[in-house]
């Protein structure tokens, strides 16, 4: 009770300390239509003041209804009372002072870093974001032309040379030139898979879409193999790399 009785008593003193400085700023506010920086800073000072010393009242006062209802079975004078009034008067001076005043004798035994000793309560929080790893790549894949077929092999016709053709005058012989010959260019198709495996019950109650986090997985690698392939493939079971073939070649093949 001696706590908030002192409490009233810095509320007063406050409030009356803010009326006069409130009315003062007011006065001036009216002769030169505005206040002294100054004054201003003090007023909102002394307001923060008297909402801090409110809310430790209110506080002190639960605090003190808590504490001052009689426990069932306690005789007067026990242990139990003298206990009760120490940890009384240690919260009234935590709320007080704020952290770091509880001495080691008054710190519990339950904490947060030992799981049997209350660790166990403090369950962990996991991010709705996950941090990704990133892999180096070539466009190719990006670059590429599609082609879509129904066969085993894509054929492209190839125009390989040129038609013949000369001079001649207005009465001269025309002969016959040669005509240009066309062909065909092969690319067989080759097969990429993947197949992950992941259980009914994971799929129903992950708290991520598991297919679809498997899904971008899976075309992201798939994405990078065909890179590699495009670029150093050896043309067993996979595209023929580009870099694979010597330098000039005039029929780079399959790719």
């Amino acid at each position: 009770m001696d706590e908030i009785k002192q409490l009233v008593e810095e509320l007063n003193q406050a409030f009356m300390e803010h009326k006069a400085k409130n009315d003062q700023r007011l006065c001036e506010i009216q002769k030169k239509g505005y206040a002294d920086p100054v004054l201003e800073e003090q007023v909102d000072r002394v307001a923060k003041e008297i909402q801090n010393l409110t809310e430790v009242k209110e506080r002190l006062e639960r605090v003190e209804t808590k504490l001052g209802r009689p426990t069932l079975g306690r005789h007067e004078n026990s242990k139990e009372d003298l206990y009760s009034s120490e940890r009384k008067e240690a919260v009234i001076h935590y709320l007080r002072r704020g952290e770091g005043f509880l001495t080691p004798q008054e710190v519990k035994l339950l904490a947060t870093d030992s799981d049997p000793d209350g660790g166990y309560w403090m369950t962990s929080e996991i991010s709705q974001q996950a941090i990704q790893k990133v892999y180096e790549t070539s466009p190719m894949r990006n670059i590429a032309t599609v082609e879509t077929i129904s066969t085993d092999a894509l054929e492209i016709p190839e125009d390989l040379n040129e038609a013949d053709s000369g001079w001649t005058s207005e009465r001269a012989a025309r002969t016959e030139t040669s005509t240009p010959q066309i062909g065909v260019r092969r690319i067989p198709v080759h097969e990429l898979y993947a197949m992950p495996k992941a259980t009914q019950t994971l799929l129903d109650d992950s708290r991520i879409d598991v297919e679809s986090w498997l899904s971008i997985k899976i075309a992201d690698k798939m994405a990078r193999i065909e890179n590699s392939a495009f670029i150093n493939g050896d043309g067993i079971g996979k595209p023929r790399g580009i870099l694979t073939y010597l330098a000039g070649t005039t029929n780079p093949g399959e790719v």
